[in-house]
Protein backbone atom coordinates (compact mmCIF):
# COMPACT_ATOMS: atom_id res chain seq x y z
CA UNK A 1 0.00 0.00 0.00
CA UNK A 2 1.50 3.34 -1.16
CA UNK A 3 0.70 6.28 1.28
CA UNK A 4 0.94 9.64 -0.62
CA UNK A 5 -2.74 10.10 -2.06
CA UNK A 6 -2.97 10.43 -5.60
CA UNK A 7 -5.39 12.48 -7.42
CA UNK A 8 -6.70 11.30 -10.99
CA UNK A 9 -8.51 13.79 -13.48
CA UNK A 10 -10.78 11.93 -15.84
CA UNK A 11 -13.78 13.00 -18.28
CA UNK A 12 -14.95 10.59 -21.23
CA UNK A 13 -12.25 8.83 -21.84
CA UNK A 14 -13.17 5.22 -19.84
CA UNK A 15 -10.97 2.98 -22.30
CA UNK A 16 -8.24 5.71 -20.39
CA UNK A 17 -9.12 5.39 -17.36
CA UNK A 18 -9.34 1.73 -17.15
CA UNK A 19 -5.98 1.96 -18.09
CA UNK A 20 -5.18 4.06 -15.17
CA UNK A 21 -6.19 2.49 -12.68
CA UNK A 22 -4.44 -0.91 -14.50
CA UNK A 23 -0.91 1.25 -13.66
CA UNK A 24 -2.26 2.28 -10.30
CA UNK A 25 -3.25 -1.48 -8.92
CA UNK A 26 0.49 -2.50 -8.27
CA UNK A 27 0.99 0.47 -6.29
CA UNK A 28 -2.36 0.18 -4.71
CA UNK A 29 -2.45 3.62 -3.04
CA UNK A 30 -4.50 4.39 0.35
CA UNK A 31 -5.82 7.52 -0.55
CA UNK A 32 -7.76 8.04 -4.10
CA UNK A 33 -9.01 11.49 -5.13
CA UNK A 34 -11.14 11.30 -8.57
CA UNK A 35 -12.18 14.67 -10.21
CA UNK A 36 -14.13 14.41 -13.10
CA UNK A 37 -15.89 16.97 -15.16
CA UNK A 38 -19.62 17.07 -16.35
CA UNK A 39 -20.78 16.67 -19.64
CA UNK A 40 -21.01 18.75 -22.22
CA UNK A 41 -24.02 17.95 -23.92
CA UNK A 42 -25.95 14.72 -24.48
CA UNK A 43 -23.57 12.71 -26.38
CA UNK A 44 -21.02 13.03 -23.62
CA UNK A 45 -23.33 11.77 -20.92
CA UNK A 46 -22.85 7.75 -22.10
CA UNK A 47 -18.69 8.20 -22.03
CA UNK A 48 -18.91 10.53 -18.62
CA UNK A 49 -20.79 7.75 -16.97
CA UNK A 50 -18.57 4.59 -18.56
CA UNK A 51 -15.49 6.40 -17.64
CA UNK A 52 -16.64 7.06 -13.66
CA UNK A 53 -17.89 2.97 -13.70
CA UNK A 54 -14.36 2.26 -14.60
CA UNK A 55 -13.58 3.61 -10.82
CA UNK A 56 -15.63 1.19 -9.50
CA UNK A 57 -13.31 -1.75 -10.32
CA UNK A 58 -10.72 -0.36 -7.75
CA UNK A 59 -10.13 -4.04 -5.80
CA UNK A 60 -7.47 -2.87 -3.48
CA UNK A 61 -8.64 -1.34 -0.16
CA UNK A 62 -8.84 2.41 -0.62
CA UNK A 63 -10.44 5.41 0.41
CA UNK A 64 -11.63 6.92 -2.56
CA UNK A 65 -12.88 10.51 -2.82
CA UNK A 66 -15.34 10.58 -6.23
CA UNK A 67 -14.86 14.51 -6.64
CA UNK A 68 -17.65 14.99 -9.47
CA UNK A 69 -19.76 17.38 -11.09
CA UNK A 70 -22.86 17.09 -12.38
CA UNK A 71 -22.36 20.24 -15.02
CA UNK A 72 -19.42 20.82 -17.25
CA UNK A 73 -17.32 23.20 -15.72
CA UNK A 74 -14.67 23.56 -18.18
CA UNK A 75 -11.09 22.93 -17.92
CA UNK A 76 -9.71 25.31 -15.66
CA UNK A 77 -12.62 25.41 -13.05
CA UNK A 78 -12.88 21.95 -12.99
CA UNK A 79 -9.10 21.38 -12.57
CA UNK A 80 -8.44 24.04 -10.05
CA UNK A 81 -11.62 23.20 -7.90
CA UNK A 82 -10.99 19.61 -8.13
CA UNK A 83 -7.84 20.51 -6.49
CA UNK A 84 -8.35 22.78 -3.95
CA UNK A 85 -10.49 20.21 -2.47
CA UNK A 86 -8.09 18.09 -2.86
CA UNK A 87 -5.54 19.71 -0.69
CA UNK A 88 -8.28 21.61 1.42
CA UNK A 89 -8.22 17.47 2.68
CA UNK A 90 -4.54 16.85 2.59
CA UNK A 91 -1.16 18.58 2.65
CA UNK A 92 0.69 17.00 -0.41
CA UNK A 93 -0.43 14.66 -3.49
CA UNK A 94 0.33 13.14 -6.90
CA UNK A 95 -1.62 14.20 -10.11
CA UNK A 96 -2.38 11.92 -12.51
CA UNK A 97 -5.05 12.46 -15.75
CA UNK A 98 -6.26 9.62 -17.48
CA UNK A 99 -3.52 9.36 -20.16
CA UNK A 100 -0.42 9.59 -18.08
CA UNK A 101 0.49 6.00 -17.39
CA UNK A 102 3.62 6.32 -15.01
CA UNK A 103 6.12 3.51 -14.20
CA UNK A 104 5.70 2.27 -10.74
CA UNK A 105 9.09 4.25 -9.45
CA UNK A 106 7.42 7.30 -10.11
CA UNK A 107 5.67 7.36 -7.32
CA UNK A 108 8.48 6.58 -5.01
CA UNK A 109 10.25 8.91 -6.50
CA UNK A 110 7.56 11.44 -5.73
CA UNK A 111 6.99 9.98 -2.26
CA UNK A 112 10.78 10.50 -1.73
CA UNK A 113 11.16 14.32 -3.04
CA UNK A 114 7.50 15.29 -1.24
CA UNK A 115 9.60 14.35 2.16
CA UNK A 116 12.67 15.79 1.09
CA UNK A 117 11.44 18.88 -0.24
CA UNK A 118 8.48 19.26 2.28
CA UNK A 119 9.23 22.55 3.96
CA UNK A 120 11.88 24.28 1.47
CA UNK A 121 9.48 26.73 -0.71
CA UNK A 122 11.89 27.00 -2.94
CA UNK A 123 10.61 24.02 -4.93
CA UNK A 124 7.03 24.09 -6.63
CA UNK A 125 6.34 20.63 -8.05
CA UNK A 126 7.97 16.80 -8.69
CA UNK A 127 7.48 16.08 -12.31
CA UNK A 128 7.65 13.17 -13.85
CA UNK A 129 10.20 13.71 -17.09
CA UNK A 130 11.56 16.76 -19.04
CA UNK A 131 9.30 18.23 -22.16
CA UNK A 132 12.61 17.70 -23.92
CA UNK A 133 11.87 14.15 -24.39
CA UNK A 134 15.53 12.42 -23.85
CA UNK A 135 17.33 12.19 -20.95
CA UNK A 136 19.06 15.12 -19.39
CA UNK A 137 23.06 15.01 -18.95
CA UNK A 138 24.42 14.66 -15.90
CA UNK A 139 25.12 12.22 -12.76
CA UNK A 140 22.03 13.58 -10.74
CA UNK A 141 19.26 11.65 -10.31
CA UNK A 142 17.70 14.89 -11.51
CA UNK A 143 17.62 18.16 -11.55
CA UNK A 144 16.48 21.77 -10.71
CA UNK A 145 14.29 23.76 -13.76
CA UNK A 146 12.17 26.72 -14.57
CA UNK A 147 9.67 24.16 -16.24
CA UNK A 148 7.86 21.38 -15.03
CA UNK A 149 5.27 19.23 -16.29
CA UNK A 150 1.39 18.43 -16.32
CA UNK A 151 2.48 14.92 -17.34
CA UNK A 152 2.67 13.41 -13.79
CA UNK A 153 3.36 15.80 -11.10
CA UNK A 154 3.29 16.13 -7.26
CA UNK A 155 2.75 18.79 -4.86
CA UNK A 156 2.27 20.47 -1.60
CA UNK A 157 -0.67 22.21 -0.47
CA UNK A 158 1.71 25.11 0.16
CA UNK A 159 2.30 25.66 -3.26
CA UNK A 160 -1.42 25.00 -4.41
CA UNK A 161 -1.77 28.37 -2.12
CA UNK A 162 0.29 30.14 -4.24
CA UNK A 163 -1.60 29.43 -7.50
CA UNK A 164 -3.06 32.80 -8.49
CA UNK A 165 -5.54 31.37 -11.12
CA UNK A 166 -6.19 35.64 -12.24
CA UNK A 167 -2.06 36.37 -12.61
CA UNK A 168 -3.25 39.39 -11.30
CA UNK A 169 0.20 41.12 -11.51
CA UNK A 170 0.70 40.26 -15.06
CA UNK A 171 -0.10 43.70 -16.95
CA UNK A 172 2.46 45.72 -14.07
CA UNK A 173 5.02 42.55 -14.67
CA UNK A 174 4.44 43.01 -18.34
CA UNK A 175 4.86 47.10 -18.71
CA UNK A 176 8.71 46.47 -16.94
CA UNK A 177 9.45 43.53 -19.10
CA UNK A 178 9.71 41.27 -16.15
CA UNK A 179 9.43 38.15 -18.26
CA UNK A 180 12.73 38.48 -19.85
CA UNK A 181 14.69 39.61 -16.85
CA UNK A 182 13.27 35.69 -15.58
CA UNK A 183 13.72 33.81 -18.29
CA UNK A 184 16.95 35.42 -19.88
CA UNK A 185 16.20 34.63 -23.55
CA UNK A 186 14.42 36.26 -26.00
CA UNK A 187 12.99 32.81 -27.48
CA UNK A 188 11.41 31.93 -24.15
CA UNK A 189 10.15 35.80 -23.75
CA UNK A 190 8.28 35.15 -27.35
CA UNK A 191 6.77 31.32 -26.57
CA UNK A 192 5.31 32.98 -23.22
CA UNK A 193 4.18 36.17 -23.87
CA UNK A 194 1.29 36.13 -25.44
CA UNK A 195 -0.50 33.16 -24.39
CA UNK A 196 -0.17 34.85 -20.54
CA UNK A 197 -1.65 38.01 -21.99
CA UNK A 198 -4.69 35.74 -23.55
CA UNK A 199 -4.92 33.51 -20.51
CA UNK A 200 -4.91 36.61 -18.41
CA UNK A 201 -7.43 38.32 -20.73
CA UNK A 202 -9.49 34.91 -19.84
CA UNK A 203 -9.40 33.78 -23.54
CA UNK A 204 -7.77 30.94 -22.94
CA UNK A 205 -9.56 28.23 -20.78
CA UNK A 206 -6.94 26.64 -19.15
CA UNK A 207 -5.14 26.30 -15.44
CA UNK A 208 -1.90 25.62 -16.13
CA UNK A 209 -0.40 29.01 -17.76
CA UNK A 210 -1.10 30.62 -14.66
CA UNK A 211 0.62 27.60 -12.90
CA UNK A 212 3.77 28.15 -13.84
CA UNK A 213 3.21 32.08 -13.82
CA UNK A 214 3.04 31.21 -9.95
CA UNK A 215 5.49 29.38 -10.42
CA UNK A 216 7.85 31.88 -11.28
CA UNK A 217 6.61 35.20 -9.67
CA UNK A 218 7.73 32.87 -6.25
CA UNK A 219 11.18 32.65 -7.87
CA UNK A 220 10.89 29.05 -7.58
CA UNK A 221 11.84 25.77 -9.28
CA UNK A 222 10.87 22.42 -10.17
CA UNK A 223 12.26 19.25 -9.85
CA UNK A 224 12.63 17.03 -12.70
CA UNK A 225 14.03 13.23 -13.39
CA UNK A 226 16.83 12.76 -15.84
CA UNK A 227 14.89 10.10 -16.92
CA UNK A 228 11.23 10.30 -18.17
CA UNK A 229 9.14 8.23 -15.50
CA UNK A 230 5.81 8.60 -16.98
CA UNK A 231 4.27 8.14 -20.63
CA UNK A 232 1.15 10.35 -22.21
CA UNK A 233 -1.19 7.55 -24.45
CA UNK A 234 -3.33 10.56 -25.22
CA UNK A 235 -2.05 11.45 -28.88
CA UNK A 236 -3.53 10.96 -32.02
CA UNK A 237 -7.14 10.64 -30.80
CA UNK A 238 -10.35 12.59 -31.71
CA UNK A 239 -10.67 12.98 -28.18
CA UNK A 240 -7.76 14.57 -27.18
CA UNK A 241 -7.67 18.09 -25.94
CA UNK A 242 -4.29 19.26 -26.67
CA UNK A 243 -2.54 16.43 -28.49
CA UNK A 244 -4.98 15.60 -31.09
CA UNK A 245 -1.83 14.47 -33.85
CA UNK A 246 0.91 12.10 -33.20
CA UNK A 247 4.46 13.79 -32.13
CA UNK A 248 7.64 12.02 -31.42
CA UNK A 249 6.76 13.11 -27.41
CA UNK A 250 3.75 10.48 -27.99
CA UNK A 251 6.74 7.32 -28.39
CA UNK A 252 8.77 8.53 -25.46
CA UNK A 253 8.78 5.32 -23.05
CA UNK A 254 8.56 5.53 -19.48
CA UNK A 255 11.52 4.22 -17.71
CA UNK A 256 12.65 3.24 -14.17
CA UNK A 257 13.92 5.27 -11.90
CA UNK A 258 17.54 4.05 -10.10
CA UNK A 259 17.59 3.77 -6.32
CA UNK A 260 19.78 5.13 -4.26
CA UNK A 261 18.82 8.77 -5.69
CA UNK A 262 21.78 10.77 -6.40
CA UNK A 263 20.94 14.14 -5.53
CA UNK A 264 22.37 17.49 -7.07
CA UNK A 265 25.36 19.12 -5.50
CA UNK A 266 23.50 22.84 -5.09
CA UNK A 267 19.92 24.31 -5.98
CA UNK A 268 20.94 25.59 -8.76
CA UNK A 269 19.31 25.04 -12.81
CA UNK A 270 20.93 22.16 -14.46
CA UNK A 271 23.31 24.35 -17.26
CA UNK A 272 22.88 21.20 -19.46
CA UNK A 273 18.99 21.11 -18.89
CA UNK A 274 19.56 25.28 -19.29
CA UNK A 275 20.39 25.05 -22.85
CA UNK A 276 18.07 21.38 -23.85
CA UNK A 277 15.03 23.84 -22.99
CA UNK A 278 16.43 27.06 -24.60
CA UNK A 279 17.23 25.12 -27.91
CA UNK A 280 13.71 23.87 -27.58
CA UNK A 281 11.64 26.85 -27.77
CA UNK A 282 13.66 28.50 -30.42
CA UNK A 283 11.99 25.79 -32.65
CA UNK A 284 8.70 25.71 -31.35
CA UNK A 285 5.30 28.12 -30.99
CA UNK A 286 2.78 27.56 -27.97
CA UNK A 287 0.44 24.99 -28.27
CA UNK A 288 1.59 22.94 -30.82
CA UNK A 289 0.89 19.12 -31.08
CA UNK A 290 4.28 18.04 -30.11
CA UNK A 291 4.52 19.88 -27.02
CA UNK A 292 4.01 18.18 -23.92
CA UNK A 293 2.04 19.96 -21.64
CA UNK A 294 4.76 21.31 -19.36
CA UNK A 295 2.13 23.90 -17.23
CA UNK A 296 2.11 25.56 -20.46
Amino acid sequence: MFDTPVAIIIFNRPDLVKGLIDQLRPVAPKNLFVIADGPRHSADEPLVRSARQEIEAINWPANVRRIYSDINLGCKNRVVSGLEEVFRTVDRAIILEDDVWPDETFFTFCEEMLDRYETDSRIFTICSGNFVGRPVPGQSSYHFSLYGSSWGWATWRRTWQAYDSTMALWPQLRQVNWLASHLGSLEEVQFYQNPFDLTHAGQIDTWDYQFLYSCWINNALNIVPNVTLARNVGFNRPDATHTLVDSPAAHVRAEKMKFPLKHPPAMIQSTGARQMYRQFHQGHTPRQSDIPDFFT
